[in-house]
């Protein structure tokens, strides 16, 4: 499952909704305070409503207190709780076909085939959901009023729930593929879910988005499942609900998944000083400054601790004399876990806090990138404290690491030129085939860029994309680039 954009609107500075196109390495470009992090906050807002079901969170559950969320009110764009926050997102699903939950039973699945003599197998390849957040007065707390998810533009779903109510609806089912509505010529379903779909309540909702682990229950529709399925009402009623929960609900679940595993690291991290003992156990929110990086490495196997260091020594890396040693000290009760560098020119060990700061503010981004497991990268700077030339080998980092695993995704927030200028030069470079480390290919589908500044008060968000001479699409707007110019001619 890839994520190819997020929609956000009426969310902090962002006032219409906006797409944006997410792509395997997304630059946030702009000033200061012109809404880059705005973009990675909605990432964390989204996991908090598809994990915890939370539309008010105060702070985020994946960082922790570093970074303040403050709730609904202080989300909602102008902070006027009679605004409402929009938020969704589209998937690639194309490498998960055959995968989503069907939502039966191994007898639920006999019964279905038995009468129906068939399953209701949905193969996407996309699928988009959006939620409508906003401020119930009766109970003086945001929800989801509004739930609408699209499958291929095959099938859309839409729920919907009122404020003050004890329940939600499925105010629209409508479908354009006629292969699921069954081979038997059942036109009551046909008709049902291409043309008469009335309201299905759905009980027990405190949002319109019911809980994606569970199969929807149609049993208070209000049509007889007898009228459409004379044999077996029964089968009839499972299988619709087992083909609108696969539609609406499923792929919800893989992304659910691809959240629990985002990395946010945030742009000041902690500098390990000669006391530093490393965790036993770590956590998401200790990536935020850092920690989480090094409390890894102490305990890593031999696979990344020398993929870590070989980025640090190679000439195409930051090639540096330095070689990170985990050091583990104590017996299995009192096992203590810390990390050392030892130059490998000198032979002389340090202290984390004896070196240059930009050795340690790059270790965490640089560790987060070469784990081997899906992951989402979200990173406010990596660039800080570093030299250009290092800025330089972050994006050949990242490069490498999308060509090698295509489930990995980097959200970085920047201000640096030479990061970007090194993705434009090897997009030029992969095109004409002078490339000499296939490991750096950079096409166009890898980068997407964001600009984003301030206009009257309001977040503007502009996607810029690349050109195969490592060019801009559009005309790059005011600051960065410019400024070069300006300064230099």
């Amino acid at each position: 499952m890839k994520i190819k954009s997020i929609s956000l609107g009426g969310f902090k500075g962002i006032r219409e909704k906006a797409t944006l196109p997410i792509a395997p390495i997304t630059l946030f470009f702009g000033a200061n305070s012109t809404g880059k992090s705005t973009v990675l906050q909605g990432f964390l807002y989204l996991y908090e409503i598809l994990i915890n079901r939370n539309c008010d969170p105060e702070y985020s559950s994946l960082v922790g207190e570093k970074i303040y969320l403050g709730g609904f009110n202080n989300l909602v764009h102008g902070k006027d709780n009679k605004n409402h926050i929009t938020i969704g997102a589209t998937l690639d699903l194309s490498e998960d076909i055959g995968t989503l939950e069907g939502y039966l039973s191994e007898a639920e699945e006999w019964l279905v085939e038995n009468y129906i003599k068939e399953l209701p197998t949905i193969e996407p390849k996309t699928y988009s959901f959006e939620f409508e957040i906003t401020w119930d007065s009766f109970e003086k707390k945001p929800f989801i009023r509004k739930f609408t998810s699209t499958l291929d533009k095959e099938f859309t779903c839409v729920i919907e729930k009122k404020a003050g109510s004890r329940g939600a609806f499925i105010s629209e089912f409508r479908t354009s593929n006629q292969a699921q509505l069954l081979h038997q010529g059942i036109e009551e379903l046909n008709i049902l879910m291409t043309e008469d779909w009335q309201a299905v309540p759905l009980s027990g909702l405190d949002h319109a988005l019911p809980n994606i682990n569970n199969r929807l229950n149609l049993s208070s529709a209000p049509w007889k499942w007898s009228d459409i399925f004379q044999d077996h009402p029964l089968s009839m009623t499972t299988y619709c609900e087992s083909l609108i929960s696969q539609s609406c609900l499923a792929p919800l679940k893989l992304i659910s998944t691809r959240l629990t595993e985002l990395l946010y690291i945030g742009p000041l991290r902690i500098i390990p000083d000669r006391n530093f003992i490393a965790n036993i156990e770590t956590s998401n929110d200790r990536w935020y400054d850092g920690a989480a990086a090094w409390e890894l490495f102490s305990k890593a196997d031999s696979r990344l601790k020398e993929d870590i260091n070989r980025w640090y020594a190679a000439e195409y890396g930051l090639n540096t004399p330095y070689e990170f040693i985990a050091i583990n000290e104590g017996d299995a009760t009192l096992k203590k876990h810390s990390v050392l560098v030892k130059n490998k020119r000198s032979d002389i060990y340090h202290y984390l806090n004896e070196l240059g700061v930009g050795v340690s503010q790059v270790f965490p981004f640089i560790t987060a990138s070469l784990i081997e497991q899906p992951c989402i990268i979200s990173c406010e700077q990596p660039e800080l404290h570093i030299h250009p030339r290092w800025q330089l080998v972050l994006a050949d980092l990242m490069l490498e690491q999308i060509n090698s695993n295509n489930e990995k995704n980097f959200l970085i927030e920047t201000h640096s030129e030479h990061l970007m200028l090194r993705l434009l030069k090897r997009r030029r470079q992969t095109v004409e085939s002078n490339l000499d480390d296939s490991r750096f290919n950079c096409k166009k589908s890898d980068i997407q860029i964001i600009f984003c500044e301030q206009e009257n008060g309001r977040t503007k968000l502009i996607p810029i994309t690349t050109t195969d001479e490592g060019e801009f699409d559009a005309t790059w707007p005011n600051g960065f680039f410019t400024e070069r110019r300006g300064e230099l001619f």
